[in-house]
C-alpha cells in the first residue's frame, strides 16, 4: 500500500459518528464508563477506535451496536438510561438482539390499544389510525416517484389510491394497489452505481432493482435479500422498526399489540404499523445511494460509486451489508426517531381519547438535534462577511427548492416577520450542520427551529443537508 494511503478496513472503522448516532462494530467491542464518560472501544485488528462521550454537552442521541463479540457493562447501561439515550444491538442478519430506551406505562392506554384491533369495540378507531398511517405513507411514495423518477402519472395514481383510503372499508387493499404501482416504477430504473471495474465482477442480479421479493421465491418480501438494493431496504426498514419500538415505549404503547398487522409470535406488530408512515423516508435513504434512471450520485464532485466490498454473499445466494455501508445507513437512526415521534404521539392520543378514563399522553420531547450538535452549544464561528448566497449558492438552491415542502405555519398571531425560505434554510444549515452559534446568525431563532422541525417531519431535511454538505464549500465559511 502506498505511503499516506488508508486501508479499506481502517477507513471503515474511522470515527463514523454522524447525526448524533454512535455506531459500535467489529470484534472485541467494549462499552464502559471511565471518569464519568461513556468509553467505546471497537474495530477490527489494527483498525481500532477509542471514543469518550461526555454527559454534557449532549452529542449522542442513539447508540447502535452492530458487532457480535465484546461486552457492555451494567454501569454503561445505567449511564445511557440516565442520559435518556436509546440503544439497540442488531445481529448481522438483521435480528434485534437487545433494545432499550426511555419508557412510560399506562395500563389504561394498553387496554385501549388492545381494543382497537379488528374485532375489538374500538375497531373504528383502529381503522382511522390505519387510514392515517397509510395516508402518510402513500403521500411520501407519490413524492418519491415524482422526485426521483419524474413519474408524475404514477404519482397521480398513488395519490388517487390515497384519496380512496377513507371511502373503503379495506384501506389495506388500496395501499396494496398503490404499492404495485410504486414498486413497478422502481423496477428496471434503480441501478446500483458500481464502478466500471466492479461491474464486471458482480453477479448480474446485483446490477439493480427488479422486484421487491427476493429471487428465492420461498422467503417473505422482507426476508433475506438476493441483491444489494433490497438488502439496503431491509437494513433501513429494520432501523426504522427499531425507531418505532422506541417510540412505542416512549408513549406507553406496546409494540407487539398490532392494529393493522395481525398478531404473531415474536413480532412487534404495532411497530410495523407505525413503520408505514416512514417507509418513504427510508426509501429515500437508499435511493440517495443508488442511481435512479442512471443518475450516479456525486460526492465532493466525484462519482459516489458503490463498492462491491460493502456487500457479502452468503452460500445460499442471499446478501448482507457490511461496514462502512451499514454505518452510513445506521447513522440516520436519530433522524428516523425524530420523524416517527409525531406519528406515534398522534396514534397514542387517538387511542387515549377513545379509551375509558382520563389518559394523558405526553407530547414528543424535542431532542438535542439529530445532527449530533447540541442545541445550546456553539462549536464553530462564522467568518465575517459570509452571505446567504455563499451558504446556499444559486446552483445549489435550484436543486434544493423543488424538494422543500409547503411553507409551515409560523405563528397564530401573524406578527412573525416573514423570511425567504432560502435564508431560513441557510440559517438552519449554519446552526445544525456547522454548529455556528445563534449570535453569529442574522435570523430569528424560533422561525428557523419551526422550519427545521417541519423539514425533519416531512423527511426533506436529510436530503437538503446532504445536498449542501456534498457541495463541499461549508468548511470555508467558518473560522
Amino acid at each position: 500500500m502506498a505511503p499516506g494511503t488508508v486501508s479499506p478496513v481502517a477507513a471503515s472503522y474511522a470515527d463514523s459518528s454522524a447525526h448524533g448516532v454512535v455506531i459500535a462494530d467489529g470484534y472485541g467491542i467494549s462499552i464502559s464508563v471511565k471518569s464519568g464518560h461513556l468509553h467505546i472501544s471497537d474495530g477490527i485488528g489494527r483498525a481500532r477506535r477509542e471514543r469518550r462521550i461526555p454527559r454534557v454537552p449532549r452529542t449522542m442521541q442513539r447508540l447502535v451496536i452492530l458487532g457480535s463479540t465484546g461486552m457492555i457493562t451494567t454501569e454503561a447501561i445505567r449511564w445511557l438510561d440516565d442520559a435518556g439515550i436509546s440503544w439497540v444491538h442488531l445481529a448481522h442478519d438483521g435480528r434485534t438482539i437487545a433494545i432499550s430506551g426511555p419508557q412510560t406505562q399506562d395500563a389504561r392506554l394498553l387496554r385501549a390499544q388492545s381494543r382497537a384491533y379488528m374485532d375489538g369495540d374500538l375497531a373504528a378507531v383502529g381503522q382511522e389510525i390505519t387510514r392515517y398511517l397509510l395516508g402518510v405513507k402513500l403521500a411520501g411514495q407519490a413524492d418519491n416517484v415524482s422526485r426521483y423518477f419524474g413519474a408524475e402519472s404514477a404519482a397521480s395514481i398513488i395519490r388517487q389510491h390515497a384519496g380512496s383510503l377513507h371511502s373503503t372499508d379495506s384501506p389495506n387493499s388500496a395501499e396494496g394497489r398503490a404499492a404495485e404501482c410504486y414498486w413497478s416504477v422502481w423496477s428496471g430504473r434503480v441501478a446500483v452505481p458500481w464502478s466500471p471495474m466492479d461491474m464486471t465482477k458482480v453477479p448480474a442480479n446485483w446490477y439493480g432493482f427488479t422486484q421487491r421479493p427476493n429471487l428465492h421465491g420461498t422467503q417473505p418480501i422482507n426476508g433475506n435479500a438476493t441483491d444489494p438494493v433490497n438488502a439496503c431496504l431491509n437494513f433501513a426498514y429494520k432501523l426504522g422498526e427499531v425507531a418505532c419500538v422506541h417510540a412505542c415505549h416512549m408513549f406507553g404503547l406496546h409494540p407487539a399489540l398490532g392494529i393493522s398487522h395481525t398478531d404473531k409470535a415474536n413480532r412487534d406488530s404495532l411497530a410495523l404499523d407505525i413503520l408505514e408512515a416512514i417507509r418513504p423516508a427510508l426509501d429515500r435513504i437508499v435511493l440517495d445511494r443508488m442511481a435512479p434512471d442512471g443518475a450516479i450520485p456525486y460526492h465532493h464532485g466525484k462519482p459516489a460509486y458503490f463498492d462491491r466490498r460493502w456487500v457479502h454473499e452468503n452460500p445460499d445466494g442471499s446478501v448482507r451489508l457490511v461496514a462502512p455501508l451499514t454505518h452510513s445507513i445506521a447513522s440516520h437512526a436519530a433522524e428516523l426517531s425524530e420523524a416517527i415521534e409525531p406519528h406515534a404521539h398522534k396514534l397514542a392520543k387517538m387511542l387515549a381519547d377513545a379509551g375509558s378514563g382520563i389518559i394523558t399522553v405526553k407530547r414528543p420531547v424535542k431532542s438535542s438535534r439529530a445532527t449530533g450538535i447540541h442545541r445550546g452549544t456553539a462549536t464553530a464561528r462564522l467568518r465575517p462577511g459570509v452571505t446567504i448566497a455563499q451558504v446556499i449558492p444559486d446552483e445549489l438552491w435550484r436543486q434544493i427548492e423543488p424538494i422543500i415542502p409547503p411553507r409551515p405555519r409560523e405563528g397564530a398571531n401573524g406578527r412573525t416577520p416573514a423570511m425567504p425560505a432560502r435564508e431560513i434554510i441557510a440559517c438552519a444549515i449554519l446552526r445544525y450542520s456547522l454548529g455556528v452559534g445563534w449570535s453569529d446568525i442574522p435570523a430569528y431563532k424560533r422561525i428557523v427551529n419551526v422550519w427545521r422541525d417541519h423539514l425533519v417531519k416531512s423527511g426533506a431535511w436529510p436530503k437538503v443537508e446532504s445536498l449542501v454538505k456534498d457541495a463541499g464549500h461549508l468548511a470555508a465559511l467558518v473560522a
